[in-house]
């Protein structure tokens, strides 16, 4: 799995109506796009910057959804929303380490492949 991490410049405003754009438009939009895996949404309201961390099932539909997003036909959308990308990039997402406390050891595990419901807040 592969994962398109952005960060993103809020012009000051109306923060609630930001997050109607997400919860509304975004998300759904989002969600709908084939290979999607998860997605995780954060914000950081006292600097108006938010952080996106969108899971995808391979590298090609990352990459995919990353050129879309910093598309010129998003461009024209991000500007009337107050939005702009200040960096987006794609990475691997590498299995997590957790602890087996019946074993008393660490082991490797890969993240589900099921659709969960992203983080919304």
């Amino acid at each position: 799995m592969y994962a398109a991490v952005g960060v993103w410049n809020m012009e000051a405003g109306d923060w609630e109506e930001e997050q109607r754009g997400l919860h509304e438009e975004i998300v759904p939009m989002v969600r709908q796009i084939p290979g999607f895996v998860a997605g995780y949404w954060m914000g950081d309201q006292a600097a108006s910057k938010t952080y996106t961390t969108i899971v995808w099932e391979d590298e090609e539909a990352a990459q995919r959804f990353k050129e879309f997003v910093l598309g010129a036909g998003r461009q024209g959308r991000q500007d009337e929303a107050g939005v702009s990308n200040e960096s987006m990039t794609v990475v691997e997402v590498l299995p997590r380490r957790i602890a087996d406390p019946v074993m008393e050891r660490d082991m490797l595990t890969d993240y589900p492949r099921s659709r969960p419901t992203p983080m919304l807040s």
